[in-house]
């Protein structure tokens, strides 16, 4: 059972004709602005910057973000590092989600904004986003908290063979004196 048919020959020629003008750009230009065509906001976008607009209003917001991160989770090891940039770039597309927001509503008012088709679109790119940055966090805390604790039960036993961490012996404190002694 085939599914070829029998194509006429004034139909084949046709096609072979229209082929010949519809082949796509030719220019390198012309070839990486056509990979531009259904770019609209980036969010789903495979790279966080898939052009120079982009890079120029976004670059800085991504490094204070990501900046802020590190300091703040402090990263060790190729896992934590990873987890604190992929966490940065969650934040960056949240927060491009907001600003198109915000600009929509800019644009028609709030009763437009409203009764706009794209509203569901933006609800589910904000969610997408913040339980992405949810499920990040969870997993470079878990992280963290294991590294943690691998840290704490190496220097308990570096305590247990030689008495404290530095090789001092352990001190015990004496209880604070009572009010009469004073």
């Amino acid at each position: 059972m085939s599914n070829d048919k029998e194509v006429s020959p004034q139909k084949l020629a046709a096609n072979r004709a229209n082929a010949k003008r519809s082949t796509g750009p030719k220019t390198l230009a012309g070839k990486d602005k056509a990979s531009q065509n259904a770019y609209k906001h980036g969010f789903h976008s495979k790279h966080l910057f898939p052009n120079e607009k982009l890079r120029t209003q976004d670059g800085a917001d991504f490094k204070m973000l990501y900046n802020g991160l590190r300091e703040y989770y402090s990263p060790q090891g190729f896992a934590e590092h990873s987890l604190v940039e992929q966490l940065a770039k969650e934040y960056l597309r949240r927060a491009r989600v907001e600003r198109i927001e915000q600009e929509q509503l800019a644009k028609g008012g709030p009763v437009t904004y409203m009764h706009a088709s794209f509203i569901p679109n933006i609800l589910r790119c904000e969610t997408a986003a913040s339980h992405e940055i949810r499920r990040l966090t969870e997993r470079l805390e878990t992280l963290r908290e294991r590294r943690f604790a691998e840290e704490e039960a190496e220097l308990e036993s570096e305590q247990g063979e030689d008495g404290d961490a530095a090789g001092a012996p352990a001190v015990t404190c004496l209880e604070p004196p009572t009010g009469a002694d004073h």
